[in-house]
């Protein structure tokens, strides 16, 4: 959410397991790590986000969708050719996805990173340093990786020190970026962040919901994105 008007989707990836029930990734993405499978986990989320938003098109339901991608599928050098054509086929445009990418993961020396983030931003995908815990002077660094948001985890807000530290970082990393707040649980947070500056996500604002759930919300439009 933005000045209270939706702006996006984050595609959160979940596995209905026979005998545990429904699991968030957390409880199975490293397994899946181990077993070598991550990127095929990936191009899955890539392909049913792209179906998806090739049916909202069609409806005239226009907006953006972020993905978590893992240094494994940066580390592909067929990722960017593989995710144009998928995006040729469904007829979607590279502005409605953007790619959440560990901030760690940005700043890796990895050639083959390094090479696949900077072949996504020329290809106007939209990439977002996700969960970013560092120092000032990284946010340097990102910015010249080409990236378009930063994404930070709200901390609690009881200890006044870490309440003034989070003023200061977000009103020099707000100069740099879009920044997007995840993890505003109660109202007391929301307050805090307040409207206007920063883009906010977190059960407060909404729980995770399905796919035609968020179709009622996304409203029609011709303008295209």
């Amino acid at each position: 959410m933005f000045n209270g008007s939706l702006v996006g989707f984050e595609a959160l990836v979940r596995w209905k397991h026979p005998t545990l029930g429904m699991l968030v990734a957390d409880r199975f993405m490293g397994a899946a790590k181990e077993i070598q499978i991550i990127k095929e986990i990936d191009k899955f989320v890539c392909e049913t986000v792209c179906y998806k938003l090739k049916e909202w098109n069609e409806q005239g339901l226009n907006t953006r969708v972020s993905i978590n991608l893992s240094k494994e599928i940066l580390a592909d050098t067929m990722f960017v050719e593989w995710i144009n054509a998928l995006f040729m086929e469904k007829g979607i445009r590279p502005a409605q996805l953007m790619f959440e990418i560990h901030y760690k993961t940005l700043l890796s020396k990895d050639e083959h990173i390094r090479q696949t983030t900077a072949q996504l931003a020329q290809a106007s995908f939209a990439l977002i340093a996700d969960r970013y815990t560092g120092s000032f002077p990284s946010i340097v660094k990102l910015k010249q990786k080409e990236i378009e948001s930063v994404k930070i985890v709200l901390p609690k807000l009881n200890d006044p020190a870490v309440v003034e530290m989070l003023k200061l970082f977000l009103a020099q990393s707000k100069t740099y970026f879009k920044v997007v707040i995840l993890g505003i649980e109660d109202l007391e947070q929301d307050m805090f962040i307040g409207q206007g500056d920063f883009v906010k996500q977190g059960f407060y604002i909404s729980k995770p919901i399905t796919p035609d759930i968020a179709a009622k919300y996304i409203k029609p439009s011709k303008e295209e994105i």
